[in-house]
């Protein structure tokens, strides 16, 4: 016995109770699936951005520290060459 296409058109449009059913159920899963793959990304970024973050703030305490050694050093300079300066007091 051989199926004709026509036998297939009925089909198709006669019974679509399991395709409707086999739609809903993939498109569930597909949801379901992104949805979680977005979870695992949004928290990864998340992650990444504290990281960031600390990275950041680690880079910004370095900085102040320079600074403030700078000035620290600075001042010790500007010490030092006033006391060259009392020394070199011309006769």
């Amino acid at each position: 016995m051989s199926i004709k296409l026509a036998d297939a058109v009925v089909y198709l449009t006669g019974d679509r109770k399991g395709l409707d059913k086999t739609l809903k159920k993939s498109e569930k899963d597909t949801t379901t699936w992104a949805s979680k793959v977005g979870k695992k990304i949004r928290s990864g970024l998340g992650t990444a951005l504290k990281v960031g973050m600390v990275g950041a703030a680690a880079g910004v305490v370095a900085l102040t520290a320079g600074i403030t050694k700078l000035a620290i050093d600075s001042a010790k300079v500007d010490q030092v060459r006033g006391t060259f300066d009392k020394l070199a007091v011309p006769p």
